[in-house]
């Protein structure tokens, strides 16, 4: 009977070790900083009615319901609440979403 020859089953050189282990840490740094970031541009679900005053901006009521969170995109989540383009006028009543209660309750 012939037999095969197998070839000898070579272990990695520490080189490529190396390599291997810096491009998984880099992938999971890279993934830790993606999820992170998504964190920051979340606005809250929870919303309360605001009536705009003389002078007020979408950006300046973002920044007081919200003053956590991106205003760019609270300003934007507020535009989509109430189907507007960004222009507002006073005494008109928007949906506002909010972080805490009392901001919501003090305005």
């Amino acid at each position: 009977m012939l037999r095969s020859k197998k070839k000898p089953v070579r272990s990695m050189d520490r080189q490529t070790l190396e390599n291997l282990f810096i491009v998984i840490i880099l992938a999971l740094i890279f993934a830790i900083v993606i999820f992170c970031s998504g964190l920051q541009y979340r606005t809250p679900d929870t919303t309360a009615s605001y009536t705009v005053k003389p002078g007020d901006t979408l950006w300046e009521i973002a920044e007081i319901y919200c003053p956590t969170s991106h205003t760019g995109n609270v300003v934007n989540k507020i535009e989509r609440l109430n189907d507007i383009d960004g222009h507002i006028y006073p005494g008109q009543v928007l949906e506002v979403p909010y972080e805490s209660l009392e901001v919501a309750k003090e305005r």
